[in-house]
């Protein structure tokens, strides 16, 4: 079974979701990152991303702070609970670092001014108009999805299709090897990865009904939400360090 928690990186979601984690039990947990910007985000780093995650990382940064959250505390949060729990943790996003640079490089000039232009247009935002426009964002993901589409179909290719191929083969090798796994990403993917892993058993929690909804709620959902806990043989990893952590 794969549990695929959708989260806001600017929400304060880092109580919610480790209480989930724990309340599932997984054998493994697999989170929205690579090592590098999980060493950023232990260590408050900002900047060295590729253009346009830096400009993405500075709303992000804005956004947080209407909302009183980290950027990323739901990534830490996820992996810390791992830790506690002995279970192995997996990175399955794309290393940034590595392997986008030179796609953003082919980056049609039209789309990265119109992406500049908007970023400097959200950042002039009032903080009540910026909520707003997130919240809309929370109830209709895919909305924002398809408006992203329209105006960056290249920018699309590199940040969400190509990202979620990886991380859908990322979970597959994962799911390969445990039964029962938790997997914490952004809204944003989770439309494309339920298309990408078609056949694997799998339940969603929403972003909204993450933040709306309490444990016990998401937890008798049906639908596309998290019937019920699935009970079986919880593996212990008794180490101090997370013996998968290097597997790509």
């Amino acid at each position: 079974m794969l549990y695929l928690i959708g989260v806001g990186h600017v929400f304060p979601l880092r109580e919610k979701v480790r209480e989930l984690i724990k309340v599932l039990e997984p054998e493994a947990v697999c989170v929205e990152l690579d090592q590098l910007r999980y060493k950023m985000l232990l260590e408050k780093e900002r900047g060295g991303s590729p253009f346009p995650f830096s400009l993405l990382s500075r709303m992000y940064d804005r956004a947080s702070e209407v909302y009183g959250a980290e950027v990323g505390e739901e990534m830490l949060g996820a992996i810390e609970v791992a830790k506690e729990l002995k279970i192995p943790y997996f990175f399955i996003d794309v290393p940034v670092q590595k392997e986008l640079p030179s796609a953003l490089r082919e980056l049609p000039l039209g789309e990265r001014v119109k992406l500049v232009l908007s970023a400097f247009a959200a950042s002039l935002l009032p903080r009540s108009l910026l909520k707003k426009a997130t919240d809309e964002v929370m109830e209709d993901p895919q909305k924002l999805s398809q408006e992203f589409e329209k105006h960056y179909p290249e920018l699309k290719k590199i940040l969400l299709d190509s990202r979620e191929d990886y991380m859908a083969r990322r979970l597959s090798w994962v799911l390969g090897r445990f039964s029962n796994v938790v997997a914490v990403v952004g809204e944003g993917h989770l439309e494309g990865l339920q298309r990408r892993l078609q056949g694997t058993e799998l339940k969603v929690v929403h972003l909204k009904e993450l933040i709306n909804r309490g444990m016990e709620d998401i937890l008798k959902m049906g639908g596309n939400g998290v019937a019920e806990r699935v009970e079986g043989v919880k593996i212990q990893f008794v180490v101090k360090e997370n013996p998968w952590e290097e597997i790509y």
